[in-house]
Formats: structure tokens, C-alpha cells, sequence
């Protein structure tokens, strides 16, 4: 160990820096909150460093003690932020942490090597999720970078995979930490009830709905085609779509189109799934592709029964016909099936989220992921 990471180690807590893009709504964001919030504070004294935004949760970490700091991208006229890293350096030569932990391509970049040139002695990434193969430019800097790290972590064996096969980053450096949740994040409002009144939903009208990015890999226009097959088996179904994103005006021009308008309720934006979850007869992910989605994670929390595609680290957590109904991906008449499959149920429903339950808490709570990465930091000031 060198003699700064001992200075920060010897009776002193080890601060470790979490760094990201942001802090707003998705699921990398709140992995990062989770994180920082879970770690062990009476060894780790953790700050949070944003490349570019902040988000509303820097509120919430300032509520619990964890410091954030903003480093707004600079007006240029060029993409990208050549200087970026010198920047995010000094802040590093500032803060003096043993540990810096980036999460995903930019971050790892820039962060990676300004705690390089500023002497950080550990250097972690978490490779969230992405569609691979990658641009060439990002997969050839992320290898670089993999050089002076001392962890590359993937939050699925499948992601592990990729970046073993496309980036060719060495094996030895390849760990596998699966996201987590604080299920207490999720307990809903003492009205929470209210929002099928409000929506104008029938009270006994069986619900479904998701929450994501309306992005072309939520795979969302999918969900829309199924829903006129549901509706001639469940004529008395409604759905809520919660977020925000590129494909708004054009999804709920597409549920006009297919006559589905009146049963497909867009809410738009929401800070957490919690009172939306507790609507729900059953939750859906119509992905194309995917990590491990803190939006299955959430519904497993919670005991609410999944219907979800067969895409990346999905089938991590998820069995077909135990704790959740798998199906293809880009298929809307499957996706129709397994959600007409569950509404005809009620006792299979309650099998199916009990058991996603269960699994929740043995393996994707947010304690398990703390602890996971924990031994991952002691493991590599070990080294140092």
C-alpha cells in the first residue's frame, strides 16, 4: 500500500468518491444513491462527484450526510470536453480519496484518468448496461483505461461476458456485483390508493403497467401493440406508463392509433415507483435490452408479479414460471400471452410474487450490494 492510501486508511475512514454523470431519474443514478447510502459509513466517508448535472437526488443524499459536488460540463464548441479530466484532477487532488469508483463509459474516461494523474490508489468501474457492440472509439478508451484499474465490474454475468468478448478486458480484473434496492425507498404513500381514482380506473379493473425511459430499447411500442390482444382477453384492463423521454409525443400517438388510448395511461415523470407499484395487479418490462434493471428489482421489492422479455441480465433474477413469466423480446403477441397468462390468475400471481420476493431479499437488497462492492475496496487497498 503506498503511503497516501495508508494516511487515509490508518485510523481514519477511507473516502470514496462515487463518480457519475448525474444524479437524476434512472436506474444508474440510483444505483449510485443506493450505493453511497449503504456503504459502511463508520469505515467509508463517501462523496458523490457529477460530470456534468446534478438531479433531484443530491437532495436526498444531503439529507443523510453524503456530500455532492457538481463539475459542470463547460460551454464549448466542440462534443466533447477535452479538458474534462485535468478538471475532474484537480478535484481529486482536492478531495484526496484512496478510492475512486466510476460508474460507466464517461465517467470511467475521464474519471479514470484524472484519478490516475492525481495519484488515486484505487480506481474502480461498474459497466451499468449498453447494447454491444460499442462505438470502437469508446470500446478502445474503456480497454485503455481497464490498464490502470483495478476492478472492472459488470452488474450481470452477461454484461461480464460482453466486456470480456468485445473490449477484450483481461479476466482477473472482471467482477460481477448485481444491483440492489432499499425496499424502504419503495413503501408507498399512505394514499398511494388514490391513483386509480384519480386516473378514473374502476377500482376492481385489473391494472398493469412499467415505468422507463420512453427510449427505443425499453422496447415500450411493443408493450402498445400487445395491449389490443389483452384487451379482447381482459376487456377491462387499464395500464400506467410512468416516465419521460425522446419517444413521449410519439407513444401516445401510437396508443391513439391502435384505439388504446382510454386504457393506457401516460402519468409521465415520477421520483419513485413506489405508489405506482403498489396499484399494480402486475409489472411489465418490454425491453430489448438490458443490464440488470432496477425496475424488475423494484417490483421483485415489493412481491408485485413481473411479466419481462428475455434480454441481457434479466434471467439473473428472473425464472420463467417461478418467480416471473420470461418471454422474447420484439414479440408482441408472446408479450400478450404472458400478461394474459397472469391476469388469469390471481393464485399465480401470488406465487409468482412471493417468490420474486423471497429472491429479492436473499440476493439484490441494497445491503448485499453495499457489502459486495465493500470487499471488492478492501481487496484492492489490500494490494496497495
Amino acid at each position: 500500500m503506498t503511503r497516501d492510501a495508508k494516511s487515509r486508511t490508518n485510523g481514519e475512514k477511507v473516502r470514496v468518491v462515487q463518480v457519475t454523470h448525474d444524479l437524476g431519474i434512472g436506474g444508474l443514478p440510483r444505483v449510485v444513491q443506493t450505493l453511497s447510502e449503504h456503504l459502511d459509513h463508520s469505515r467509508y466517508e463517501v462523496e458523490v462527484l457529477c460530470l456534468r448535472d446534478g438531479g433531484p437526488l443530491l437532495d436526498r443524499l444531503a439529507d443523510r450526510g453524503i456530500r455532492s459536488f457538481v463539475l459542470k460540463r463547460r460551454k464549448t464548441v466542440l462534443r466533447a470536453d477535452y479538458f474534462a479530466a485535468s478538471r475532474i484532477a484537480k478535484h481529486f487532488r482536492e478531495r484526496r480519496p484512496a478510492i475512486v469508483h466510476t460508474h460507466n463509459t464517461e465517467a470511467f474516461v475521464e474519471g479514470g484518468f484524472a484519478a490516475k494523474i492525481s495519484g488515486v490508489p484505487v480506481l474502480i468501474n461498474t459497466d451499468h448496461a449498453r447494447e454491444f457492440p460499442d462505438l470502437r472509439r469508446r470500446m478502445f478508451l474503456e480497454w485503455l483505461v481497464s490498464h490502470v484499474t483495478d476492478y472492472v465490474v459488470a452488474v450481470s454475468e452477461d454484461g461480464k461476458q460482453n466486456l470480456r468478448r468485445f473490449e477484450r478486458i483481461a479476466e482477473r480484473k472482471l467482477r460481477t456485483v448485481h444491483n440492489g434496492v432499499d425496499a424502504d425507498y419503495l413503501k408507498p404513500a399512505p394514499d398511494a390508493g388514490r391513483m386509480r381514482q384519480q386516473l378514473g380506473i374502476p377500482e376492481r379493473a385489473p391494472l398493469i403497467g412499467l415505468g422507463s425511459r420512453f427510449e427505443p430499447q425499453k422496447g415500450l411500442t411493443y408493450f402498445l401493440q400487445a395491449m389490443p390482444h389483452v384487451l379482447r382477453a381482459c376487456p377491462d384492463v387499464h395500464a400506467i406508463v410512468a416516465g419521460y423521454g425522446s419517444l413521449a409525443d410519439e407513444l401516445e400517438a401510437e396508443a391513439r392509433s391502435l384505439g388504446i388510448s382510454e386504457r393506457v395511461h401516460f402519468i409521465g415523470k415520477v421520483h419513485t415507483m413506489s405508489d405506482v407499484l403498489a396499484c399494480l395487479d402486475l409489472f411489465l418490462l418490454p425491453s430489448l435490452w438490458e443490464g440488470l434493471p432496477m425496475a424488475i428489482l423494484e417490483a421483485m421489492a415489493v412481491g408485485v408479479p413481473i411479466v419481462a422479455t428475455d434480454v441481457g441480465g434479466v434471467t439473473s433474477a428472473l425464472e420463467d414460471g417461478r418467480n416471473a413469466i420470461v418471454v422474447q423480446p420484439a414479440d408482441p403477441v408472446a408479450l400478450a400471452r404472458g400478461i394474459e397468462q397472469l391476469l388469469a390468475s390471481s393464485e399465480l400471481r401470488r406465487e409468482l410474487g412471493a417468490n420474486a420476493r423471497a429472491d429479492f431479499e436473499a440476493r439484490f437488497s441494497a445491503q448485499a450490494m453495499a457489502r459486495a462492492y465493500e470487499e471488492l475496496y478492501e481487496a484492492a487497498l489490500a494490494r496497495r
